[in-house]
């Protein structure tokens, strides 16, 4: 699915500019036996096909990299984590636990650029972390309508290893539960706005579809650095589910991909 909106600050200014060889090597058309990767983590179910090319992976420094079409991922991702999902397709997707630091705020999710950017990037500098992708953006509705919106931003660790789980001034370190999402792959930049219509978008297909249903506010995952054209830029709107009860989607218990 292709849009062009206002871009999120956050995502722009987190991952770090591409050196040249890597940029020609991201180029370079790369063979590929399967969209999918071999861990037992990325378990995905396909829900509706991508608007144009699949995902094609190849192998990076750290673990494998990304592209499908004109979008691309040239930064590792959490070990064991899922592939992103390509523009226009919906995918059902378990994550595993994950290492994250993340900064939470009020008010709307443009506002988490520099509010929750700089923090972030801060304490991975002092803390020799290597940047991950994707950078996470949740949007937490107030209990009211006269509570303000949260949003909290999140750079995720390569492996558990990377630093210990603590509070460091605004930064919480933690250790995320599994999480079973419905995703919608986005080439373009994303907005507020946009990213709330496509979880609408989202929600209208889990109640056709009849397995799943929400359990969670939206997520919103950035792939793309600040050097990657709009038109270029590699999203995913999510929303946490779980099985509708006594649907045969969650006759595995824990696992029902």
């Amino acid at each position: 699915m292709r849009h062009t909106f206002m871009t999120l600050a956050a995502a722009a200014l987190t991952l770090p500019a591409m050196s040249g060889a890597a940029r020609a090597q991201a180029d370079t058309p790369q063979d590929t036996a399967s969209a999918k990767t071999a861990t037992p983590a990325d378990r995905i179910e396909r829900l509706r096909e991508p608007d144009g090319e699949d995902v094609q992976s190849r192998p990076g420094p750290e673990g494998p990299l990304y592209r499908a079409g004109g979008v691309f991922t040239d930064t590792k991702l959490p070990v064991g984590y899922p592939r992103p999902t390509p523009p226009g397709a919906i995918e059902i997707k378990r994550y595993p636990s994950v290492r994250q630091a993340e900064v939470s705020g009020e008010g709307s999710l443009n506002r988490s650029g520099r509010a929750g950017f700089m923090p972030l990037f801060r304490h991975i500098q002092s803390s020799g972390i290597a940047m991950t992708a994707p950078v996470e953006m949740r949007v937490e509705q107030g209990e009211d309508d006269a509570a303000k919106p949260g949003w909290t931003m999140a750079f995720l660790y390569h492996t558990p290893e990377d630093g210990p789980t603590g509070e460091t001034g605004a930064v919480m370190v933690l250790d995320t539960l599994p999480v079973t999402v419905v995703s919608l792959g986005v080439q373009g930049v994303s907005d507020a706005g946009s990213a709330s219509a496509m979880a609408d978008e989202l929600r209208g297909f889990l109640s056709e579809d009849g397995r799943w249903e929400p359990a969670g506010e939206i997520r919103v995952l950035g792939y793309s650095g600040p050097y990657v054209p709009d038109a270029n830029k590699w999203w995913e709107v999510q929303i946490p589910v779980v099985p509708v009860a006594g649907d045969a989607a969650g006759t595995t218990g824990d696992d029902p991909l």
